[in-house]
């Protein structure tokens, strides 16, 4: 494992080449998920901050 890892990645370190090379579309997806939760969350309380000031 450790010397494919090392042959596709070129990276010297197996944690590290593993986390961003072969997982880092999926944390990308999880930072995509993570900014549309907080933009709609913001959205949300924005709605809710001017019907009370009304």
């Amino acid at each position: 494992m450790v010397k494919q890892t090392i042959e596709k990645t070129h990276a010297l370190n197996a944690v590290t080449a593993i986390v961003f090379d072969f997982r880092g579309y999926d944390t990308l997806g999880e930072s995509f998920v993570l900014f549309t939760a907080i933009s709609g969350t913001v959205v949300i309380l924005r709605n809710a901050m001017k019907g009370r000031a009304d």
